[in-house]
């Protein structure tokens, strides 16, 4: 907002956040429109849930990353 550029500023962070947002987003929406049979089909239902898996990776690798920066949070989360 004080900066003389109009552009965002994309780093990894900003870019990281954005397409974790995208994925959860997209990946509610993808559950909550499947049709009932489509959960009974085994080879769908893995889809689904591979789908389920790949979001929460990512955010918890976000979450991890994020807290490996700070200091004190990063030698707590190393020993734990």
């Amino acid at each position: 907002m004080f900066t003389r550029k109009k552009k965002i500023q994309m780093d990894k962070w900003v870019i990281m956040d954005a397409l974790n947002a995208i994925i959860t987003i997209v990946s509610y929406e993808v559950i909550i429109n499947v049709p009932l049979w489509v959960l009974f089909e085994s080879y769908s239902k893995y889809l689904l849930d591979y789908l389920i898996i790949a979001v929460l990776i990512l955010s918890w690798l976000r979450f991890f990353i994020y807290f490996l920066l700070v200091e004190e949070i990063s030698k707590m989360l190393l020993t734990i």
